[in-house]
Order: structure tokens, then C-alpha cells, then sequence
């Protein structure tokens, strides 16, 4: 086996990779297809499905790729681990919470730990109306495109 070139994508090929897996098998339970045409499997699985490929092409290119080296920070390594976290918490309270609410707050609490700048008044709205349309955005695609009612 090649030496691992590039660590920090090694690592997140591999944690994409199992979160793909635990998608893909969590929405085991949905039926795929029904009569009137997509279930609720569907979107999940194809989700899963794509970002296993993706995480297995960056696996693959952080092995072979002699260019690049990342170095990992531990600020930047923590909010990672905190983000991982929030994607578990996020799975678990979609069950319990409307799929609006509970897309609307990961966003936000998602790009409010990834977010680079300082935290003042105007970026905090900017990431409430980017996290509210994204939660109504994702609501709307699935309820009226792939008719899965969440």
C-alpha cells in the first residue's frame, strides 16, 4: 500500500465514508420506490450513495497525490470534531422535531461553528436568512419535487 500522502483528507474520506454507510443503512427502513413513484428511501439513499463515491475518490486521491501535504490545526480539527458531533445530534433530533426546525438549526449552528469571521450583529442575521432558506429550500424540494413529506 502507497504511503499516505495527504492525512487530513485521508481522514475525512474515511469519516465521510462511515457517515454514507450509517446514512445509507439508518434509511434502510424507507421503501425506495411505491406506487405513485419516489418514497422516502429515495433522497436518503442516493445522498448516501454519492457521498460514499466522493469519499472514496478523495481516499484514493490522498494516497496518490505526491503535491499535496495538509496541515491540520487544532482549532480548525476541533470545530471539525464539533461538526461530526452536531451531524449525530442532527440525526437524532430530525425524529423528534419537524425536518424545518431541525434543518434550519444544524445550518446555523453548523455554519456558526465553520463560519472564518468575527461574530457581530450583521453576520449573525446573515447566517439566520442563509440557515431559514436553506431549511424552506430543502422543505420544498423534497414535499413538492420528490413528494416525500417529512
Amino acid at each position: 500500500m502507497n504511503k499516505i500522502r495527504d492525512k487530513a483528507n485521508f481522514i475525512f474520506g474515511i469519516t465521510v465514508f462511515i457517515l454514507s454507510l450509517t446514512l445509507y443503512f439508518y434509511s434502510g427502513k424507507y421503501t425506495v420506490f411505491t406506487r405513485t413513484g419516489l418514497g422516502a428511501g429515495f433522497a436518503p439513499k442516493l445522498i448516501a450513495i454519492l457521498a460514499g463515491i466522493c469519499s472514496i475518490f478523495i481516499i484514493i486521491r490522498s494516497v496518490n497525490n505526491k503535491e499535496l501535504r495538509t496541515k491540520i490545526k487544532k482549532k480548525d480539527f476541533s470545530k471539525t470534531i464539533i461538526f461530526i458531533i452536531l451531524t449525530f445530534f442532527y440525526i437524532i433530533v430530525l425524529s423528534k422535531l419537524s425536518y424545518f426546525f431541525a434543518t434550519t438549526g444544524f445550518l446555523f449552528l453548523g455554519m456558526l461553528i465553520l463560519y472564518p469571521h468575527k461574530y457581530n450583529f450583521k453576520n449573525i442575521v446573515k447566517l439566520v436568512i442563509v440557515s431559514s432558506a436553506g431549511g424552506f429550500l430543502f422543505s420544498f424540494v423534497f414535499e413538492n419535487i420528490f413528494n416525500i413529506y417529512i
